[in-house]
């Protein structure tokens, strides 16, 4: 598989191998992100990291000390919240395409250096789910301090926006169908909220989460490839959680649309919403007619 890669943000600060300077003060690089970085924005971040990022230490042969790489790659047209932490952060972008040959679609990621990327694990650790215990071990590796490194979970709808954008599905689509014993046709549309991992233990965790808060689930399956027409051998078996319903989604929405970053999720979640308070809306009963 041919895979094209070109720079298209380059970091200012790549180079910088500590977070202090030689009388012991913090860079003004890393006081900016510090104060930048907002709990909301850790607590979406954590949830984008659990879900499409890459938390990886390794020990290279020709090294002493083993090689953090943190990651983040998503679709270009999807690609916000790539280009607005590269900004924040001061990293590196690049746009690849896989397999350019079959014309397949771009993506953006950025990867922090090995400053960065502890100062990122360290920011984010309170509100990781899924990847809190790779982040933990990272963290223990590079000198943290147990103290600092808690194992409570922390729930929260920014948290789950930032899983949304990277896990799931926001469907609102116009549906046709043949109407009563096959005579015309009937259209409407279609809404559902769609979350998708391996990890089933972090999806009955989310889901239970979000039925104390009220909602309720259409529908929980599990998805196997054996028989899949695509060369997915390698892939685990899938878990979807899915929760419908006009009134629900948009309770849901409102809550979501405060944290998201993709355009795109933003626009079918706000279209839903319309369309629920367009449907619930009375139009005012016309007035008696004077003779």
């Amino acid at each position: 598989m041919k895979t094209t890669s070109n720079t298209i943000r380059e970091s200012k600060s790549k180079n910088l191998r500590s977070m202090l300077d030689k009388e012991g003060n913090v860079l003004p690089v890393f006081k900016e992100i510090m104060d930048k970085f907002t709990e909301d924005d850790r607590a979406y971040y954590a949830g984008m990291i659990d879900g499409d990022g890459t938390i990886i230490l390794t020990q290279p042969k020709n090294r002493p000390n083993k090689k953090l790489r943190v990651s983040l790659e998503l679709k270009e047209i999807n690609a916000e919240p790539v280009i607005e932490l590269a900004k924040l952060f001061d990293v590196s972008v690049s746009r690849k395409i896989y397999n350019a040959a079959k014309n397949t679609e771009p993506s953006l990621k950025c990867e922090f250096g090995r400053v960065k990327s502890i100062l990122f694990l360290f920011m984010i650790y309170p509100y990781l789910l899924e990847k809190k215990l790779t982040a933990k071990n990272v963290l223990q590796y590079c000198g943290c301090p147990d103290e600092h490194l808690m194992n409570d979970k922390k729930f929260s709808y920014a948290y789950l926006a930032g899983y949304t954008d990277a896990e799931g599905s926001i469907k609102f689509k116009l549906r046709h169908q043949k109407g009563w014993k096959g005579k015309g046709i009937t259209s409407s549309y279609n809404c559902l909220y769609i979350l998708t991992s391996n990890d089933f233990g972090h999806l009955s965790y989310i889901k239970q989460k979000l039925e104390n808060k009220g909602y309720k689930f259409n529908k929980d399956y599990v998805q196997k490839y054996e028989n899949s027409s695509y060369k997915r051998e390698k892939w685990n078996p899938t878990r979807n959680i899915m929760i419908g319903g006009w009134e629900q989604l948009s309770k849901l929405y409102e809550s979501l649309l405060k944290y998201s970053k993709i355009n795109n999720k933003r626009n079918l979640m706000k279209k839903t919403r319309e369309y629920h308070y367009l449907i619930n809306t009375r139009l005012p009963e016309r007035a008696n007619e004077t003779k």
